[in-house]
């Protein structure tokens, strides 16, 4: 490697590893070396991996967005204070495993939905009135990611108890839609979800019961799953109806979203590994017709059949297009969702379990909330949720488990009528078939029945962007496959992902740095190969890089001395915008020379192979001559 290709890469590294410097109180639209959120997974780790970025750097600059702008979507409730402490941890155990990392979540910091246990941190399901909730241990979806590195970064905000899917409110206010802030965010897994498309961090964790990840992930504009029921421990996790209730992966794309439910697991490349952009040929794929366009069903009683919402036909129609162009083929379904499915699917148990299933968590923590009977007093909101569920038979004798456990499967069995029919390999719909709601508004007839199909089935659905309607609005496309086919469901998602490259990204969200011009010069250099070159240490582009460097090394060595180290840093970074600028200069006159010389290389070569064919061909000639000659001359004597 030649010496400006190191010396490159060194200052880069230096330069951006700044960054962990840039303070809060100066970040919003102030120059610091790197804007990293729009960084994948895979792209923070090949940072920390090529040394211009550390876990600390990474830590400090989410913290940093969450002070700038997180009053803003009101999507975190508390802030893991120790989190820079660990991320500096990290970076001591990452240089002295040799640079070798655990997992590809290791260092990352991770946003966790407040109902989900994390030890140190209160757990408040959205309400005040636990805010002195503190857990004895971590929630096992929890340990499982600290056990593979992942930092827990803060717990966000939600619907109250996760009651509701509309919208979020709870006792620390609404949860703002990071598109428009007049806008619902939908729920209960708003803050989550609001947190990764705000930038808030790159991870979260969230739950779903009836559409709690789906939704709210859809509104934003981001990637979730819900898992197959029952892959993930609900140990740990404030309950709601833990018949239906799963934790599951919020992400940026498929590929972070997969990686992470592997993490939650215990295996982190577990999903990752079968990903393939390839995925969709030969794939059966059913579209439910009632969920795109309006059905033409006189005794349809739900709004719903009878709604068409032109930007959702538009996407759908598109989603098509796509599937089949990729090899899979399509077939348009009927009578998927009807009133008798659309009833029995609503059936849920949470009126009936949230009491006995409460009072067993509360016995995992500590605070003034000790039992169901207090909470619901204190709240006035909670009354109607009673311990009756096993105790009071219908008709037929039944109870309410054993009657709703009868109806669950009788959705089941509707669904798996049309996987084996048409031998689908996924089922696919919008994920909200109408636009997002105003805030105080969201609750509309027109909202969407799919979401129930999933947890009715205990099946995986995961939602991923499928573009913007009319309004600017992301909108998700939601893929169901069978019990255990989560490996599938995010295969086929990934592949759209792929081909159809919707990335969505809420204007609403400033950067929260300026990074300059020189410095994005500088990374565009340092990533493109660049041949080798002979040293040429007289030359005074090498002393001003070398010079710069000097000047950027005093800096960190001293930097506890600075009394304002955010101006020196972008002092220095200016003052090396002419090395940066002559460096690049001095390359392309290197390729001008390079050029040149290879030009006059081939001239040479050219003209001597024109003399050389020149004097063959007069010698082949000459000799030509010679030999007509001669034979002229034998022919004179023979008569």
């Amino acid at each position: 490697m030649s010496v400006f290709k190191r010396i490159a890469i060194f200052t880069v590294t230096i330069i951006i590893s700044f960054s962990v410097f840039i303070t809060a109180a100066s970040a919003a639209n102030s120059k610091a070396p790197v804007d990293i959120f729009d960084m994948s997974v895979s792209q923070l780790q090949q940072a920390v991996d090529d040394g211009y970025l550390t876990y600390y750097t990474i830590m400090k600059l989410y913290l940093d967005r969450i002070y700038a702008y997180g009053d803003q979507y009101n999507a975190i409730i508390t802030i893991n204070e120790n989190a820079l402490n660990e991320a500096k941890a990290k970076d001591e155990e990452f240089i002295a495993n040799g640079r070798v990392r655990s997992s590809e979540i290791f260092g990352l910091p991770v946003l966790v939905k407040d109902n989900i246990d994390v030890k140190g941190l209160p757990t408040t399901a959205g309400s005040k009135l636990m805010s002195d909730n503190y857990p004895l241990e971590n929630s096992p979806v929890v340990q499982s990611l600290i056990d593979q590195g992942a930092i827990i970064l803060a717990k966000t905000n939600m619907s109250y108890f996760a009651i509701s899917a509309y919208e979020s409110s709870s006792s620390f206010g609404y949860v703002y839609n990071a598109f428009n802030t007049s806008y619902s965010s939908y729920g209960s897994s708003s803050g989550s979800s609001v947190g990764v498309a705000a930038k808030l961090a790159p991870l979260a964790i969230g739950t779903d019961t009836n559409s709690s990840l789906r939704t709210p992930a859809s509104a934003n504009g981001v990637v979730a799953l819900r898992p197959t029921y029952s892959l993930l421990s609900l140990n740990g996790i404030v309950p709601y109806d833990h018949y239906r209730d799963t934790a599951g992966p919020i992400a940026n794309n498929v590929f972070d979203c997969a990686m992470l439910l592997g993490a939650m697991e215990g295996d982190f490349d577990k999903y990752t590994e079968g990903l393939n952009s390839a995925s969709l040929k030969n794939k059966t794929i059913g579209i439910p017709k009632e969920l795109v366009y309006s059905v033409s069903n006189k005794k349809a009683t739900i709004p719903i059949l009878k709604y068409e919402n032109a930007d959702t036909v538009r996407l759908m129609e598109q989603v098509a297009a796509v599937f089949e162009k990729e090899g899979a083929t399509v077939i348009w379904l009927e009578g998927v969702i009807d009133d008798d499915i659309n009833y029995l699917a609503q059936l849920g148990y949470s009126s009936w379990t949230f009491e006995p299933w409460f009072n067993e968590y509360i016995k995992g923590t500590t605070g003034t909330i000790r039992k169901f009977s207090q909470l619901a007093k204190e709240s006035g909101i909670l009354a109607d949720y009673d311990v009756s569920y096993n105790s009071i038979k219908d008709l037929e004798g039944l109870t309410r488990l054993e009657n709703n456990t009868n109806n669950k499967n009788r959705v089941k069995t509707h669904i798996d009528g049309y996987f084996a029919r048409y031998n689908l390999d996924a089922i696919i719909y919008p994920t909200m078939q109408n636009g997002v709601q105003l805030n105080g508004k969201s609750l509309n007839e027109y909202y969407s029945n799919a979401y129930l199909l999933a947890p009715s089935c205990g099946y995986p659905a995961i939602t991923v962007p499928m573009g913007c309607d009319s309004n600017g609005f992301p909108m998700g496309l939601e893929i169901m496959c069978k019990a255990n086919e989560d490996a599938k469901a995010l295969s086929i998602a990934y592949a759209y992902e792929q081909t159809s490259g919707k990335d969505v990204d809420p204007e609403i969200v400033p950067p929260l740095y300026e990074v300059p011009g020189n410095v994005k010069s500088l990374m565009e250099l340092y990533r493109q190969p660049i041949e080798e070159r002979k040293e040429n240490k007289n030359d005074s582009v090498y002393y001003k890089i070398t010079d710069a460097k000097a000047a950027m090394t005093d800096f960190f060595t001293n930097y506890d001395n600075v009394t304002d180290p955010s101006a020196t840093a972008i002092d220095l970074i200016e003052g090396y915008s002419l090395a940066v600028t002559e460096y690049k200069q001095y390359l392309k006159k290197l390729e001008q020379q390079e050029a040149l010389t290879k030009f006059l290389i081939i001239f040479v070569a050219v003209i001597v192979l024109i003399t050389v064919v020149t004097i063959v061909v007069s010698t082949v000639k000459r000799k030509a001559r010679k030999r007509a000659a001669a034979s002229a001359r034998r022919n004179r004597r023979r008569y």
